[in-house]
């Protein structure tokens, strides 16, 4: 390379920096969308428009809410990806779109890690273990102590991969098997566990909480390390298995490339919406409990997440090939 076309790429580069520093100083100055890769109506539909509205008045930009649902996640999903890094097209994700989802669907093209900047942890649910009828009395305990007396015998019914690998590593970590049956749907899942048909059930507490309140099923134990303050009779299965856990968990994301400048300005506003008078415990009451955790401790956890689920996925023979 010659000494002129060496220095013309200096230039170049350094233009491209300023540009750039200089672009994020200046950030927001037009409408921010939020791609949301699920249906309308659900929590985090509802708690995304809800940040969209905290964005807007902060910042005195328009901000819109897209739900862009199918492909299990990836229709939305690969919408940002493929989106400029500006700061303009942010995603709300989670562990269907970035961590289990990727680990087991063949379909999905993307790499959770390398396509996407990591901004903020919105914050998490966890799943419930829920029996029927057949169980009777039985707690958590008693119910792990006859599973390891019959393997095989006991069956759980579940909807989609998150939950199926929920039960899987609850395998691993009690030493039992209990059998899947798999279910394209809450409300066929739940008549079946009533009516006696499975024994237990394996879904998000936010899904179920009402039919726990209405004593239909009965919460055995909850999956996150903590006992849920919905349902605070109820164990965690950590209480029996330490360092067991499983959250049903979304974040917000931009594509590769994103400037810290932008990815720090959006994290801090995260954090301003998290901590807002009464807004915390509100989303509490649904069983979404908000968690404060730093840009680099994001990062950190999805990688650590994939990994997790990838391990657990191929254990069970249900890895992507």
């Amino acid at each position: 390379m010659t000494y002129g076309a060496k220095l013309l790429t200096a230039v170049t580069a350094i233009g491209m920096l300023v540009a750039t520093e200089a672009w994020a100083a200046n950030y927001p100055e037009r409408t921010i969308t939020i791609v949301v890769p699920y249906p309308a109506g659900g929590t985090i539909d509802r708690l995304s428009r809800e940040f969209g509205d905290h964005l807007a008045k902060t910042w005195g930009q328009a901000v819109i809410v897209e739900n862009r649902a199918g492909g299990n996640g990836a229709v939305g999903v690969e919408n940002v990806r493929g989106s400029s890094p500006d700061g303009y097209t942010l995603l709300v994700g989670g562990g269907s779109t970035h961590s289990i989802g990727p680990a087991t669907d063949q379909e999905l093209k993307y790499d959770p890690i390398k396509d996407f900047s990591t901004i903020a942890y919105l914050g998490d649910t966890p799943m419930v273990i829920t029996a029927g009828p057949s169980v009777g009395d039985m707690d958590f305990k008693a119910l792990v102590a006859k599973a390891k007396a019959a393997p095989k015998e006991i069956k759980y019914g579940s909807v989609g991969n998150s939950t199926v690998l929920a039960g899987e590593l609850l395998n691993k970590s009690a030493g039992i098997e209990l059998r899947h049956v798999n279910y394209k749907q809450f409300g066929p899942t739940l008549i079946d566990l009533t009516r006696g048909d499975i024994d237990l059930g394996i879904s998000s507490l936010s899904i179920v909480l009402g039919n726990i309140q209405q004593k239909m099923v009965k919460p055995l134990a909850v999956t996150s390390k903590e006992r849920s303050k919905l349902i605070p009779d109820v164990p965690a299965v950590a209480e029996t298995y330490p360092g067991f856990e499983v959250l049903i968990w979304f974040g917000l994301f931009g594509p590769a490339g994103l400037p810290e400048d932008i990815r720090v300005t959006l994290h801090d506003e995260v954090s301003q919406f998290q901590k807002t008078a009464g807004r915390a415990e509100k989303w509490e009451a649904e069983s979404f409990t908000f968690r404060d955790r730093s840009l680099a401790d994001y990062g950190t956890f999805l990688k650590e997440d994939y990994t997790k689920w990838k391990t657990i996925a191929a254990e069970a023979g249900m890895a992507k090939k």
